[in-house]
């Protein structure tokens, strides 16, 4: 998905997408959400990220 997310990026503009294990606990994702949504949108325009951050 990285390689796509990055091409799809070139020619537009993403609000962001996050990479969630399925063994990651569903209390870390609900924390890293919660953490992410803290924060200003434009922080995550066209980011990447793996969760846990």
């Amino acid at each position: 998905m990285p390689t796509e997310f990055t091409e799809f990026m070139v020619n537009n503009q993403s609000s962001g997408a996050l990479i969630i294990s399925r063994k990651t606990a569903l209390e870390t994702v609900i924390e890293e959400l919660i953490l992410i949504w803290s924060v200003t949108t434009e922080e995550w325009i066209n980011r990447i990220a793996k969760v846990p951050l």
